[in-house]
């Protein structure tokens, strides 16, 4: 009964072994910082295909595909709000909840990246308002831009330079 213990113990070990991973095997995007998308956009010279960046303002990594660089996207992350707020690069594939009683206004700002794309929900009974900035303009087939009430939901993305659309649960103000 030993040996077949001694035995597993052994397998068992051997196994979770192999699954170690090197650490000098992995990618230190740190090292290729870029504080701005346009610096990233204005990299002299062609990057190699698979060349990973990491964008300290939009918080996001980036991989050159060979023609572009396209954005990496993680799960996204919920964020509660109860007070008016604008949208921020780093916001871009990310759930906002507000959960708040006082109605609030949601800006979207000019200078998202295209296809910069949110998800929005009312879960207060504060209504929600979505306006555009100075430069922006935010469309709906129906002029609506007010969530419709509590546990209403809305997505706005970025279509081109500085204009957005709004779908899902709307109502007019």
């Amino acid at each position: 009964m030993k040996k077949i213990i001694t035995l597993l113990f052994l397998c068992f070990y051997a196994f979770a072994k192999a699954q170690t991973i090197d650490a000098a095997l992995i990618t230190n995007i740190k090292q290729n910082n870029a504080t701005e998308t346009s610096e990233i956009t204005n990299i002299s010279g062609t990057p190699l295909e698979g060349s990973l960046l990491y964008d300290t303002t939009r918080k996001g990594g980036y991989v050159y595909d060979g023609t572009d660089w396209r954005r990496i996207y993680f799960a996204p992350r919920v964020d509660e709000k109860t007070a008016s707020y604008t949208l921020l690069p780093s916001d871009d594939g990310n759930v906002l909840k507000f959960t708040g009683t006082a109605d609030v206004t949601l800006t979207v700002p000019a200078g998202l990246d295209i296809a910069f794309n949110i998800s929005v929900y009312q879960l207060g009974t504060g209504k929600v308002t979505i306006v555009a900035a100075s430069g922006a303009t935010v469309n709906n087939r129906l002029s609506r831009y007010v969530l419709a009430g509590q546990n209403a939901g809305a997505g706005i993305i970025c279509t081109a330079v500085n204009t957005y659309h709004v779908t899902g649960d709307l109502k007019r103000n």
